[in-house]
C-alpha cells in the first residue's frame, strides 16, 4: 500500500525553573522545531532564487501539495495524488533542514507532483517570516503558505452554542492533548484558547446545518461530550511526617518549604481538603479557581520530596452519550452518540451520527449502530 520515496541542588533549580514560569531556565534546543513551523502549508509554487520568479504548483486543487509539520519530527500531507507520511531534522541555529523519510500510496504522480516530490527530498535548508514557508534545494526553493483548510474563519460562534457547548469543546481538547503525546499543547499549563474555540467553532459548524440528523444530535437526545477532566483540583499523597504537609493539611500556606509553596503560589493553590481518614489514608486535595491543563502540574508535584503520588481527575466512570473528535490535515470529523444498556459498565448499545467538517461547513456522513428507538428503555 506504500511505497519509500526516500529511506526512512539539581532539584531546587528544576523547582526555580518552575517557580519563574520555566522560561528562563529552559534548555535552548537547536533542534527543537519552531512553533511557527507546527501547523499545515500548502504550496504556492516553485521559486527560482537567482531569477526571484515563480512557477505555480500544478494542480492548484486544495487537496494537493500538503504539509503537517508535528513537534515530534514528524510529518504528513499529500502530493499531487497521493497521502505521505515522513519525518524530518531541523537546525534553526544555522536554518538546516532535511526531510529524512517521504512516501505513501502509490498512485502515479501527474502535473508537478513528481517534480515537487523530487524538491521535498533535495531540501537543504529553510526560512520563516510572515506565515510564508520557503525550502531551500540547489537554486530552488518550495514556496508554502500556512493553510486553514478548516475555514474556521468562516464559522462564527453563536451565543447558543458559546453557553451550552463550551464546556464540552474544553473537554475534548483536554481529550485531545491527553490523548496525543507529541501534542504541542501537552506541555503547556495555560488552556490554548484558540484551539479551543477552533474545536467549538468545529461543533458550531454542525449546529448550522438545517438537516434531521443536526436535530437529533442537538434537540432531540442533547448529545453532549462524556468526559470529565478537572482543571482546577489535583490529588496529593504526601507523606504526613514533613512539617511542610503538616502546615498544608491546616492550610497554612505559606508552609514555610520554598519549592511547595513556589508552586502553591504560582498556580494560586488556596484551598485544601483531606482524605476522608487522613492520615491514616495520607492524600489531600488542592483546588485553584482558576483553570489549568494539570497534566505538566502533576508532573511538577510529582518531583517534590514531600509528595509520593500525584494525580488528577480525567477520566469518568461508566460510558454514556457523548461526542468525539477526530481531525487531519484536511478535514475533521465530529461522531456524536448515544449509549444505553448497563452504562455504569460502559454501554452495550450505541447508535452514531457522524459529521465532517471542511472549509467552514459541516457535511452529515452516516448514522450507524444499535437502533435508537431503543434508546430509554432501560
Amino acid at each position: 500500500m506504500f511505497k519509500e520515496y526516500k529511506k526512512l541542588g539539581i532539584i531546587n533549580v528544576l523547582f526555580l525553573c518552575m517557580i519563574i514560569g520555566m522560561a528562563g531556565c529552559e534548555r535552548k534546543d537547536n533542534n527543537q522545531p519552531p512553533a511557527e513551523l507546527l501547523k499545515t502549508w500548502k504550496l504556492v509554487g516553485f521559486v527560482d532564487v537567482k531569477a526571484d520568479t515563480i512557477k505555480a504548483a500544478e494542480p492548484q486543487e486544495d487537496s494537493c501539495y500538503i504539509l503537517t509539520f508535528k513537534v515530534d519530527g514528524t510529518l504528513d500531507g499529500r502530493t499531487s495524488t497521493n497521502q505521505v507520511l515522513g519525518t524530518y531534522t531541523i537546525n534553526v541555529q544555522n536554518n538546516e533542514f532535511k526531510i529524512t523519510q517521504f512516501g505513501g500510496t502509490k498512485i502515479s504522480e501527474f502535473y508537478d507532483g513528481q517534480r515537487y516530490v523530487d524538491a521535498v527530498l533535495g531540501v537543504k535548508s529553510y526560512s520563516l517570516s510572515n506565515n510564508e514557508l520557503r525550502l531551500y534545494y540547489d537554486d530552488w526553493c518550495l514556496l508554502f503558505k500556512a493553510y486553514n483548510p478548516m475555514g474556521y474563519d468562516k464559522i462564527n460562534i453563536t451565543p447558543f452554542v458559546e453557553d451550552n457547548y463550551y464546556g464540552d469543546a474544553l473537554q475534548l481538547y483536554m481529550y485531545e492533548i491527553d490523548k496525543e503525546s507529541t501534542n504541542p499543547n501537552r506541555s503547556n499549563v495555560n488552556i490554548n484558547s484558540q484551539r479551543v474555540t477552533e474545536i467549538l467553532k468545529l461543533i458550531q459548524a454542525v449546529y448550522n446545518l438545517t438537516s434531521a440528523e443536526q436535530d437529533t444530535v442537538f434537540n432531540i437526545f442533547n448529545i453532549h461530550g462524556y468526559y470529565c477532566y478537572g482543571l482546577n483540583s489535583i490529588y496529593l499523597r504526601v507523606n504526613t511526617d514533613l512539617p511542610e504537609i503538616q502546615n498544608l493539611a491546616q492550610s497554612i500556606i505559606p508552609t514555610g518549604e520554598a519549592a511547595l509553596d513556589g508552586l502553591l503560589s504560582t498556580y494560586a493553590f488556596d484551598s485544601v481538603k483531606l482524605s476522608y481518614s487522613y492520615p491514616q489514608f495520607p492524600w489531600l486535595t488542592l483546588y485553584t479557581k482558576r483553570q489549568y491543563n494539570m497534566i505538566p502540574i502533576v508532573e511538577y508535584f510529582d518531583n517534590l520530596p514531600s509528595i509520593t503520588a500525584a494525580e488528577f481527575n480525567k477520566g469518568c466512570i461508566g460510558d454514556g452519550n457523548t461526542i468525539k473528535l477526530k481531525q487531519n490535515a484536511l478535514s475533521a470529523t465530529l461522531t456524536f452518540s448515544i449509549g444505553w444498556g448497563d452504562c455504569p459498565a460502559g454501554c452495550t448499545l450505541h447508535h452514531y451520527w457522524e459529521f465532517e467538517i471542511r472549509n467552514g461547513a459541516a457535511y452529515f456522513v452516516s448514522s450507524y449502530g444499535s437502533n435508537a428507538s431503543g434508546y430509554g428503555n432501560y
